[in-house]
């Protein structure tokens, strides 16, 4: 009995590495919906699907990965014990090879550095610094997107309405 699998983009790892991490995430995320609408449940089938799906560069690159086979990393002096499905072993294993390590410096200062854009709307830049607070590691992430709406936005009526209404979220 032969089936056939829905298609699903795969993941291209030349694209741009500037992006690489961002573009992986989003497509991981999507790869988990599209799992979930297809109802599938198995762990071994779901590692099987993602290696499968995201095209034979990935696969090759997990092949290679020292921690593929690990499912279950034990307790030491400083962590706790952590069981982990097949499937989340290898989206671990592959997240962490694809994804660059965040500096929040970094992040923060090019956060602070945002202003709006000409011609660009005002929802656009909210949308902006949401994306890109995400790696800053605020406390409070709200809180430093108004204050950087109040400081970047060009609308002067705009950043009057904040100041006046401490409040406003």
């Amino acid at each position: 009995m032969a089936s056939s699998l829905p298609s699903f983009p795969p993941f291209d790892v030349e694209e741009d590495q500037s992006s690489l991490g961002p573009r992986w995430s989003k497509w991981v995320n999507r790869f988990d919906n599209f799992l979930t609408a297809l109802n599938i449940t198995d762990d071994a089938r779901r590692k099987a699907l993602i290696l499968h799906y995201s095209g034979e560069r990935v696969f090759e690159i997990f092949e290679t990965l020292d921690s593929n086979a690990r499912v279950v990393t034990p307790a030491t002096t400083t962590t706790a014990a952590v069981n982990q499905t097949c499937y989340e072993a290898a989206r671990r294993a592959l997240n962490d090879h694809l994804t660059p390590r965040v500096n929040t410096d970094f992040e923060t200062f090019t956060f602070r550095q945002s202003k709006q854009l000409d011609g660009e709307s005002f929802e656009m830049f909210h949308t902006r610094l949401q994306q890109s607070a995400k790696n800053c590691g605020f406390t409070d992430k709200d809180r430093e997107i108004k204050a950087q709406l109040t400081i970047g936005c060009t609308s002067t009526e705009l950043r009057r309405k904040i100041l006046e209404k401490p409040a406003m979220t």
